[in-house]
């Protein structure tokens, strides 16, 4: 097993904050819908929407660094 990439912004401590509040709103956000196999990527799709919308950041999923790999 290979170690999976992830978006190098999550390593600066300023940007990695905001990345994890954006987590902690999309999770927020979908409180009502099921967590169901493929719901990482509704949370995914969702935490990118808010870091680009509300922070103007433009992050990169985990699904996107590693698209070999594959997620549910």
């Amino acid at each position: 097993m290979h170690n999976r990439l992830h978006d190098p912004q999550e390593d600066d401590p300023e940007k990695g904050k905001i990345i994890k509040t954006a987590e902690e709103e999309a999770i927020k956000e979908l409180e009502n819908i099921p967590r169901k196999l493929g719901f990482v990527h509704l949370l995914w799709k969702t935490q990118k929407r808010i870091l680009k919308d509300k922070y103007g950041i433009d992050w990169k999923t985990s699904a996107e660094m590693n698209p070999d790999t594959r997620f549910d």
